[in-house]
């Protein structure tokens, strides 16, 4: 076992998953990494998943006299963001135009903070104060507690080349410690996505064409990057006792592949992306057969309704703003062709749209809140709808307070039959 004191001098280092520039540095930057408090964990050659369990290293650091021996096995190296890692948190952007835009509305910040090239992008670190969320934005995301990101000099699984320091953690602001209550509003998010955002936080830059009926066969070099990213988010650190674990995280592969792609992969194309998944989770899930792990993310592909691209409903309310008035509401229109009606109407052809003629969920506070109008008023109109036969309630919601479950209609065209109260 190699420990701590039989560090191999520069230039002897065994490592193969670090590139031959950073090679020698390895076992150095594990050690800085100990004494800045990172929490690692070994990844494995050519990928970004964890060579093994990580949810101890969650809330406990592995000892420097474990982490080389990962090293000396080839492994690359991640780190466990948040508390366990004395706050670090990364902040990662996903191409350089996305960094860019934030560098120039925070040109101190970007000047000082540490940062990483990655294979599209760059990785920009900062330690808070209290536990920070995983959030994520059209350029990116925040990694936070519970998350982890590959670290230097990991070899990158898609680019030429590896992970390298642009600012080291020595030479950045180590010591700089921000509030994390401000994370998202504050230097984490450029102005120029903060001034496209609307009331409900959703940016109309970001909506993303996908279409439920489309079948996709190939992919891209970036689209694979992030079908990657996607696996590494949905691998539990632990499957533990809880039924269904499992499932859940591959339906949310699923939900991100689709909207990744833009709409249901192929046979082959599901079945690699499930053993790439099986790959990288197969140290939780406790099976060693691919083929079922496989069969079961072909079943959550089929089953996925709304792909995880952002709120479906506030994006198809963006989508909305571009169609023309419905002819159901076309009378109204001499009157006021803003009126919320009007809105309320173009919202419910957008979400038939978006869900390709299929059964789609809306509360009459979110329909009041984006079209304004009171719920109420919401309530009426959408009741009138289904009377009318243009709408059809699938099943009904739990009426009352904000956040109670929201009716499930279908949007028909027609004169139909309901037995439910809208």
């Amino acid at each position: 076992m190699i420990t701590a004191e039989q560090v191999p001098p520069i230039g002897h280092s065994t490592a193969s998953n670090v590139s031959p520039g950073s090679v020698d540095d390895a076992y150095q930057l594990a050690r800085l990494y100990d004494s800045l408090g990172f929490s690692m964990i070994p990844i494995r050659p050519g990928t970004k998943v964890a060579a093994s369990g990580w949810k101890r290293n969650q809330t406990e650091r592995a000892s420097i006299d474990e982490v080389l021996p990962w090293i000396a096995a080839g492994n690359g190296l991640g780190v466990v963001l948040g508390q366990v890692s004395n706050g670090w948190v990364c902040r990662d952007f996903d191409d350089e135009s996305a960094f860019e835009r934030w560098a120039e509305a925070y040109p101190q910040l970007a000047d000082s903070l540490p940062r990483s090239r990655t294979g599209r992008g760059f990785h920009v670190y900062v330690r808070v104060a209290e536990k920070a969320k995983t959030k994520a934005w059209r350029d990116g995301e925040l990694r936070g507690d519970a998350a982890y990101v590959v670290i230097p000099p990991s070899e990158h699984p898609t680019a030429a080349g590896a992970y390298q320091w642009i600012i080291h953690p020595h030479q950045g602001e180590p010591a700089r410690v921000l509030a994390a209550t401000g994370l998202n509003r504050s230097w984490l998010v450029t102005e120029k996505i903060e001034k496209q955002s609307t009331q409900n936080g959703f940016s109309a830059d970001s909506v993303v064409s996908v279409s439920l009926s489309k079948t996709v066969g190939a992919v891209s070099v970036g689209q694979w990057e992030a079908i990657q990213d996607a696996i590494e988010l949905t691998v539990p650190p632990a499957i533990g006792n809880r039924s269904g674990g499992k499932f859940n995280g591959l339906f949310r592969l699923a939900r991100k592949v689709i909207a990744i792609l833009g709409g249901r992969p192929g046979p082959d194309l599901t079945e690699q992306i499930g053993m790439a998944w099986f790959e990288a989770a197969q140290h939780v899930i406790g099976t060693g057969d691919p083929g079922v792990t496989c069969a079961d993310f072909a079943h959550a592909i089929e089953s996925v309704r709304a792909p995880d691209s952002g709120d479906p409903i506030a994006m198809a309310f963006e989508a909305s703003k571009a169609l023309p008035i419905p002819p159901f509401v076309q009378r109204f229109a001499a009157f006021n062709e803003s009126a919320p009606t009007i809105q309320l109407a173009k919202l419910v052809v957008s979400l038939d749209q978006r869900f390709s003629g299929g059964v789609w969920y809306l509360s009459c506070h979110v329909a009041g809140r984006l079209v304004g109008m009171k719920h109420s008023h919401a309530h009426s109109v959408l009741k009138k709808w289904v009377k009318d036969g243009i709408l059809k309630i699938v099943e009904p919601g739990k009426p009352g307070k904000p956040g109670n479950k929201a009716t499930r209609y279908q949007f028909v065209g027609g004169r139909v039959e309901n037995s439910a109260e809208a």
